[in-house]
């Protein structure tokens, strides 16, 4: 999902959920819930906002309006930070949207263009060498290399590992699947080896699947010292992603693990 196809769906979420919100306030009692506590339980009551006099009823804690006013004052609150945040969405889009001052720039000035679409070209000349330098695979159980990627004849050990690098060709982030990495003498091969297409920076990848399995994570959990051994620092140069039956991995966040470390 490019960056701003990401900020047109939250601008979508917000709406529908500031809509929802406001539906939900209009019908909702307009009554202050209070909560006391006393001897480690909470005890409820509800102030009439539009009594022309203090009132104060208690609320019995199975009751459905108790559930209801303490709805509505979490509502109140929540429409509030949704409303800024759309605000903040709406100008990030306005910005995204606008020409680069550096593009407009280049298109404006073709003296000075000639001297930087060398320098760019050059750019995307050492992305291009890197991805096509040859590099040692990791040699383990190539019958394990069973599903598909979006690349003909690249298959990985995993979907999910399929998936994230679907979404690395979606955002045209360079990578090598199980490159080799020398630690202490021993050879490691991290699940996806990528370069920053902005800093040219090298970041790994590791995908921990099946952590719900107690032999699976064992082993997982003693490959992360090697691989900092190896100089693979965790949200440094190394980036995780874990997954169990119950929890599948997350495409929106891998989407922006890739925003954030490799654009």
């Amino acid at each position: 999902m490019q960056l701003q196809e990401h900020f047109i769906l939250r601008k979508k979420q917000l709406e529908k959920e500031i809509s929802a919100l406001e539906k939900f306030l209009i019908h909702a009692p307009n009554k202050k819930i209070i909560a006391r506590k006393r001897n480690n339980l909470f005890y409820y009551s509800s102030i009439d906002k539009e009594a022309s006099s203090y009132h104060e009823t208690y609320l019995r804690k199975d009751s459905a309006e108790l559930v209801t006013l303490a709805k509505r004052e979490y509502s109140v609150r929540r429409l509030e930070d949704a409303k800024k945040e759309l605000h903040l969405v709406d100008k990030y889009l306005q910005i995204l949207t606008q020409e680069p001052t550096a593009n407009r720039y280049l298109r404006t000035h073709e003296g000075i263009a000639s001297i930087i679409a060398p320098l760019l070209k050059s750019d995307d000349s050492k992305i291009q060498e890197w991805l096509d330098a040859e590099y040692q695979r990791n040699p383990y159980n190539p019958d394990g290399l069973i599903y598909p990627t979006i690349l003909p004849g690249l298959k990985t050990r995993s979907k999910s590992e399929s998936d994230i690098l679907g979404r690395l060709v979606h955002y045209k982030v360079p990578f090598h699947y199980e490159e080799g990495v020398v630690a202490n003498g021993r050879m490691l091969y991290p699940d996806i080896t990528c370069m920053s297409v902005s800093t040219k920076k090298i970041y790994y990848w590791e995908h921990l699947g099946s952590m719900d399995n107690i032999k699976y994570a064992q082993a997982n959990f003693l490959k992360i010292p090697e691989l900092y051994n190896a100089g693979l620092t965790p949200w440094q140069n190394l980036i995780i992603t874990t997954e169990t039956s119950d929890s599948p991995l997350d495409i929106n966040f891998v989407d922006y693990l890739i925003e954030y470390y490799l654009l």
